[in-house]
């Protein structure tokens, strides 16, 4: 990843960063919201000939407004030629079963429903619009809960999934910078109103805190998202240390006991973490 690859305001080339074939096929995890509407006319107008597929989850939290996002977005398919899958579940119900919370019962739900998708259809790359909001919100949620290097860099523009790659082309963009990219473009899209909801933590960094940083030091966003790429460059770096630390140092015994008490702390680290 460079620095060039999350340029402000310009959408990540998926094929260049993730070294695969010009126009593959695209998953995109579609809700019908300002996002990911957005990052489907960019990909249009940009890749006219990739072949997309459209992957929307209904996670029965919602009701009725769940069965409105679902209708818009079959909808949404239907006037561009585009295909679409689409998963109804129950996540309430499946993350009392589980024991997890519902944030964390859905997130595996919808990566589980993309990547049989992708297997099934051999396609290699899964797009979503996570956006530099979306990066600094989880920034600040992981330092609030503790994080090392390796948490500052956010959310990776990039990394490997099932058959292919996760790509998130929408990192150069902010979510005010979306919401007129859809306006001057005459985009429709859908509100989930569970996105204001302040129960949740991330929710609140959101309504709150991105906010008041916003007011207080402008583009903090895209400044967050600059700072990351290089932290990631730099844990890169320094894991590849420790992973070649490990090889050269490692018996039939194991890693030499010796050799890690004189290893500097930040390479000991990653090497007990390998």
């Amino acid at each position: 990843m460079t620095k060039r690859s999350m340029q402000k305001g310009r959408v990540i080339d998926p094929y260049k960063l993730s070294g695969t074939q010009p126009n593959a096929p695209i998953l995109l995890a579609f809700s019908g919201g300002a996002d990911s509407v957005a990052l489907l006319d960019m990909l249009q107008k940009e890749y006219s000939k990739a072949p997309i597929l459209l992957a929307h989850v209904n996670h029965g939290i919602r009701g009725e407004e769940a069965l409105r996002d679902r209708a818009f977005c079959e909808n949404v398919a239907k006037e561009r030629g585009l295909e679409i899958a689409i998963l109804d579940v129950d996540v309430p119900a499946l993350a009392k079963e589980r024991g997890q919370s519902i944030e964390e019962a859905a997130r595996e739900v919808r990566y589980a429903f993309f990547a049989d998708l992708m297997k099934e259809r051999k396609i290699p790359l899964l797009v979503t619009a996570h956006h530099a909001d979306d990066h600094l919100e989880t920034i600040l949620f992981r330092i609030a809960r503790g994080t090392g290097l390796a948490g500052l860099c956010g959310i990776a523009p990039i990394r490997p999934f099932e058959v292919g790659h996760l790509v998130r082309p929408l990192l150069g963009f902010t979510k005010k910078e979306i919401l007129e990219y859809c306006q001057a473009h005459g985009l429709d899209y859908v509100i989930d109103s569970t996105n204001t909801d302040t129960t949740y933590a991330r929710n609140r960094i959101r309504a709150e805190v991105l906010h008041v940083l916003e007011s207080l030091f402008a583009d903090s966003s895209h400044r967050a998202v600059q700072m990351s790429t290089e932290l990631f460059e730099d844990e890169a770096y320094l894991q590849e240390l420790a992973e070649n630390f490990v090889e050269e140092n490692t018996t039939v015994r194991g890693i030499s006991y010796l050799h890690l008490q004189k290893a500097h702390p930040a390479i000991r680290r990653r090497a007990l973490q390998i």
